[in-house]
C-alpha cells in the first residue's frame, strides 16, 4: 500500500486496531479530533509524507509522540500541515522526530515564531523548502525576525522560503539578502500578503 487519507466531512474520532503493520509512504488526515495510538503505530512508521488539515491538537500531539518513538529511524520528508492550530513547542516537538525533513508546510494554522525556525534549522539540515503562512483572517504579525533570516542562511539545501504577514521581515531588502546568503535559494516570499 503506498498511501492513506482518512478525511471527514465533520470531526471524527478513529479508533482502529490493525494488526499488522501498514508500510504506508503518504499518509493524509482530514477533520480527525483523536487517532487510537495503537492505530498510529501500526500506520506512522514507514510514512514519508505527512498531510493534517483540520485535526485537533490531541491528534497532533498524538502523532508528535509515535513520530518521536521511530525517530533513530524516521523517513518522514515531507509535513503538510493546513488549518490546525500548532504552538511553536508542538512544532519543536514534531521536528525533533524528523531528522529525514525536506519540505515543511505549515498554512494558515498558527503564529509560529523565531523559536520554530530554529528548532527546524537545528533538527532537519536537509529542509529544502519551508512555507509558514498566518491563519485566516490575520493579516500581519510580528513573530518572525530577522535573527530566523540568519539562521536559516546556514540550511545549504533551502531552496524556497515562503513567511507571509511578518511585519519584521516583510522588506524587499530581506529577500534580497535571503537570495544572497542562501546559495541554493530559488524563491523567497516574504511579502504582506496571507
Amino acid at each position: 500500500m503506498s498511501g492513506l487519507s482518512l478525511s471527514f466531512d465533520q470531526a471524527e474520532h478513529i479508533d482502529v486496531c490493525c494488526n499488522t503493520t501498514l508500510p504506508l509512504r503518504t499518509l493524509w488526515i482530514e477533520n480527525v479530533e483523536s487517532l487510537s495510538p495503537t492505530f498510529l503505530n501500526q500506520i506512522v512508521r514507514d510514512v514519508a509524507e505527512l498531510g493534517l488539515s483540520k485535526c485537533s491538537k490531541e491528534t497532533i500531539k498524538s502523532i508528535s509522540v509515535i513520530l518521536a518513538r521511530y525517530r533513530q529511524r524516521s523517513k518522514l520528508e515531507q509535513i503538510d500541515i493546513y488549518d490546525c492550530y500548532m504552538s511553536d513547542q508542538m512544532v519543536r516537538q514534531m521536528v525533533m522526530s524528523t531528522p529525514m525533513l525536506k519540505r515543511f508546510n505549515y498554512c494558515r494554522s498558527g503564529f509560529l515564531s523565531d523559536s520554530s525556525v530554529f528548532a527546524i534549522v537545528e533538527h532537519c539540515q536537509l529542509i529544502e523548502s519551508l512555507i509558514m503562512t498566518l491563519p485566516r483572517h490575520i493579516v500581519q504579525a510580528n513573530t518572525v525576525t530577522f535573527a530566523a533570516l540568519e539562521v536559516l542562511a546556514q540550511l545549504p539545501r533551502l531552496k524556497i522560503f515562503v513567511c507571509r504577514g511578518q511585519v519584521r521581515i516583510a522588506t524587499k531588502q530581506n529577500e534580497e539578502w535571503m537570495y544572497k546568503h542562501c546559495p541554493s535559494l530559488i524563491h523567497c516570499d516574504l511579502s504582506f500578503d496571507t
